[in-house]
Parts: C-alpha cells; structure tokens; sequence
C-alpha cells in the first residue's frame, strides 16, 4: 500500500510560490504529495497569514499519512505561528530554510525607510 505523503511549501517575504518550483520538482520525482502554497505575504499580520496560508492546505491533504513542511524565510515563522494555536495531523517535520526566529537584521536597519512598510507589508516589520 503506498503512503500518502504529503510536503507543502512555505516561500518567504515578498516572494511567490515560483521561489520554489525548483524544490517541487524534485520532492514530486521522489514521490511526495507537494503542495506549493502562494499567500500574500505583504497584505495581512503573521497570524492572518498563518491561518490564509495553511488551513486550507490541510483541509485538501485530510486522507495524509504523513505531513511535511519545507519553508523559506517567513514561511518558517508562518508554521510556527500557526503550530503554537493548533495541531496538524500526522505531522512529520518540518524543514526550515533561514528562518528569522530572532527578527531579521535588514528589517532592523531598512525598517524605518519610507516605503518599507508599503513595499514589505505589516509582516515584513
């Protein structure tokens, strides 16, 4: 019987779910399941976007046996955020790609430029 493995794909600030095609290619020819998520990420707060980007993922993938997370950037701290209210099921684990757990260091030095907050959205501060 084969498994329904499922991998979804978080990009990362200001950037599309085009930012990981190269990944999705090469998760499909090793058989998984993959779901390459778009959300917007300069439009809504963290946790607007934790629940706009991953909920609905996880309703199309409920027959799972096993979930997978690879995210970039932002997209780490979208799961976490969306982990610390909820539970997934059949969660397998999660691969984070340069998260800024700690804030990002171009937020702190370019945050306070005009424009930022237009061009980065309130998820980017």
């Amino acid at each position: 019987m084969n498994k329904k493995q499922y991998v979804v794909l978080l990009h990362g600030l200001a950037r599309s779910n085009a930012s990981m095609k190269k990944l999705e290619r090469a998760l499909l020819k090793e058989g998984f399941i993959v779901h390459n998520i778009a959300y917007p990420s300069t439009s809504y707060p963290i946790d607007a976007l934790a629940q706009k980007a991953i909920r609905p993922v996880l309703e199309k993938c409920h027959d799972a046996d096993s979930m997978s997370f690879v995210t970039h950037s932002m997209g780490g701290i979208l799961l976490r955020q969306y982990l610390s209210q909820y539970s997934i099921p059949h969660f397998h684990r999660a691969v984070m790609l340069g998260p800024p757990n700690q804030g990002s260091e171009v937020v702190d030095k370019l945050g306070s430029l005009p424009g930022f907050r237009w061009l980065n959205g309130e998820a980017g501060l």
